[in-house]
């Protein structure tokens, strides 16, 4: 019998992760345009910074990342229909109402939460709604961190990626139901196998994992996005973003790539972040798609110190740099 999906139980499981990581953090829900909510935690105290996570996921993949840091407010965002965020308003039918609905859900969050202009971390799906807000409304903005390959044309989807683009294959696989094997399975996969055999995380994070899987319809609403924006070929022109959306970047951006991210090769990578205006590169040696994981600490002081390069904007006055962070 298919267990029946509980959003207290798997906010429970959250509750327990995010507490394994040292991390207390407030709930907030934002309405966004359209209808429906969006769920997001903040915690700690500092200049904002919005996390957008990759697919099919939540916000507590940023967990191990957000309890190192320092000096910063985090602001951790449930993608719409993810973890406890309502699914998207209004028709998504067509690629123009699906791109505004990407970049209207960030801008609501961080008009209602956050002290503008903010720094974004993005990582591979939540590359989208980062690089569109950001062309939209470059006043919400003032940097852009892609952790690991962002999700743009080109990005090499794996085959069964490219295999959920297929109804009857996604729909199959949004029912299995996944446990800690399936999660450890895929987390190597995508070049974390290292991290996992090293118990690199804890009991806590494969139970929050889960309890995603089998608890939310994160897996079903995702897989329904991946279907309009990829197919077998890879991410579709007009839905997804790519180099023309890089290109529209106005804030400083940090491209990380963790050399084992089997999403995109170094050249790739580099070719992307040349796109946009001012950007600087970071390979990490031995990591995966979601870099941040393999070396928390490492990640938080690497960001601290490049927040810290970044011009500053208040009220309006000529730009200044932050104090550098130790």
């Amino acid at each position: 019998m298919a267990r029946v999906k509980d959003r207290s139980r798997y906010e429970a499981a959250e509750a327990a992760m995010w507490a394994s990581h040292g991390v207390d953090a407030t709930e907030h829900r934002v309405t966004v345009p359209g209808g429906g909510k969006v769920r997001a935690l903040s915690t700690g105290a500092g200049h904002d910074v919005v996390f957008v996570h990759g697919t099919p996921s939540a916000g507590g993949m940023f967990a191990p990342l957000v309890g190192a840091l320092r000096g910063v407010r985090s602001i951790v965002v449930d993608r719409p229909g993810c973890g406890s965020s309502d699914v998207m308003p209004g028709d998504l039918s067509r690629p123009e109402t699906l791109r505004a609905a990407a970049s209207s859900f960030l801008a609501a969050v961080i008009e209602d939460l956050a002290t503008a202009p903010v720094d974004l971390v993005a990582s591979s799906a939540g590359a989208m709604p980062a690089l569109l807000l950001a062309g939209d409304r470059p006043d919400l903005v003032r940097s852009v961190v892609f952790e690991g390959a962002p999700a743009v044309r080109g990005m090499r989807l794996p085959w069964h990626m490219r295999a959920a683009t297929v109804g009857a294959v996604s729909s199959a696989v949004s029912r299995f139901p996944v446990g800690e094997r399936e999660i450890r399975k895929s987390l190597g996969s995508i070049g974390h196998g290292p991290t996992v055999k090293r118990g690199g995380l804890s009991a806590e994070d494969f139970a929050w994992r889960v309890a995603l899987a089998r608890d939310t319809d994160t897996y079903a609403n995702d897989l329904e996005l991946l279907r309009a924006v990829a197919g077998w070929l890879g991410i579709r022109a007009g839905w997804g973003v790519g180099r023309a959306d890089v290109g529209r970047l106005q804030a400083p951006s940090l491209w990380v790539l963790g050399s084992s991210d089997p999403f995109a090769r170094e050249s790739q990578f580099r070719r992307w972040a040349a796109a946009a205006p001012v950007s600087e590169v970071r390979v990490r040696e031995g990591e995966g798609h979601m870099p941040w994981i393999d070396a928390p600490a490492e990640h938080a002081r690497m960001l601290e110190r490049w927040w810290a390069t970044v011009p500053v904007v208040i009220g309006g006055a000529r730009p200044t740099l932050r104090e550098s962070v130790a």
